[in-house]
């Protein structure tokens, strides 16, 4: 764990002139916004790929929630080594997998149809450089996310 923190320290020492776009990343990337927005254009468009991204990213979240429960794995910056840099205060402290690097994976597999590493890449060097989670967590995130875009 103290390898994934200094890995942590140094992404944040190489990205801190990216520090207000990386925070905005993550708010837009967070799981309840993508969520309702799909939702809203599936309600509006009534396009089926809408449905398709919601279901997957409603089964997403359960699932990473019920992972998170019962791995109880704390956050980065609950070690004291590092701050926790999110605008918004995280209300949980589990931190394994991340729902955010879950999302993108899903929907860049669905949106651009390959099996893209870049998308969820940005969005763990994001997420570890807010403090919010280690290089496994968003490993085992993109897993998930990979797996539910193979099961439906």
């Amino acid at each position: 764990m103290v390898n994934e923190i200094n890995l942590n320290i140094i992404l944040r020492k190489h990205l801190e002139s990216f520090d207000t776009i990386i925070r905005i990343v993550s708010i837009i990337f967070d799981p309840r916004s993508v969520i309702i927005c799909l939702l809203c254009n599936l309600i509006v468009y009534r396009d089926i790929i809408f449905l398709k991204i919601s279901t997957c990213l409603i089964l997403n979240s359960f699932i990473i929630y019920c992972i998170k429960i019962y791995i109880n794995r704390p956050r980065p910056y609950t070690t004291g080594m590092i701050s926790n840099k999110d605008l918004f205060k995280i209300n949980d402290n589990m931190s394994f997998p991340s729902a955010h690097v879950a999302n993108m994976y899903i929907l860049a597999h669905i949106l651009i149809g390959t099996d893209s590493l870049i998308l969820p890449l940005l969005m763990t060097i994001v997420r570890m450089y807010l403090g919010v989670h280690y290089i496994s967590d968003c490993v085992g995130g993109y897993l998930i996310g990979k797996l539910i875009c193979f099961l439906l």
